[in-house]
């Protein structure tokens, strides 16, 4: 195998990442993805892990911006942003979004 494995969560996401060691179908594990690689995408472009999502909180803290999301399945993410580049955009809570993630960036964890 080439290391990725399609990984699903308790609340049903499927998500795709790599693993440092092989890992057996049904052993308990976390994925985990630094905030500064989950970007909101725009309307159409893909990526490996694509989820629709809707922003709960926006916390500034000096450069960066970050999101809390949560998914429909109740799921919830943090992501964290330039804050120059979200400069005249800061998306408030109840906004909804797609985030995404390439696969390299989510490392599954025994």
């Amino acid at each position: 195998a080439d290391g990725h494995y399609d990984f699903r969560t308790r609340e049903g996401l499927q998500i795709h990442c790599r693993a440092m060691r092989p890992m057996q179908a049904g052993q308990q594990a976390a994925v985990m993805v630094r905030p500064e690689h989950i970007q909101v995408l725009p309307y159409g472009q893909a990526a490996d892990n694509r989820f629709e999502a809707e922003v709960v909180d926006t916390t500034f803290t000096g450069d960066r911006l970050h999101y809390s999301v949560a998914t429909p399945d109740g799921s919830r993410m943090r992501l964290s942003v330039q804050s120059s580049a979200a400069a005249g955009s800061i998306l408030p809570p109840g906004t909804r979004l797609a985030i995404g993630w390439r696969a390299d960036d989510a490392l599954l964890l025994t």
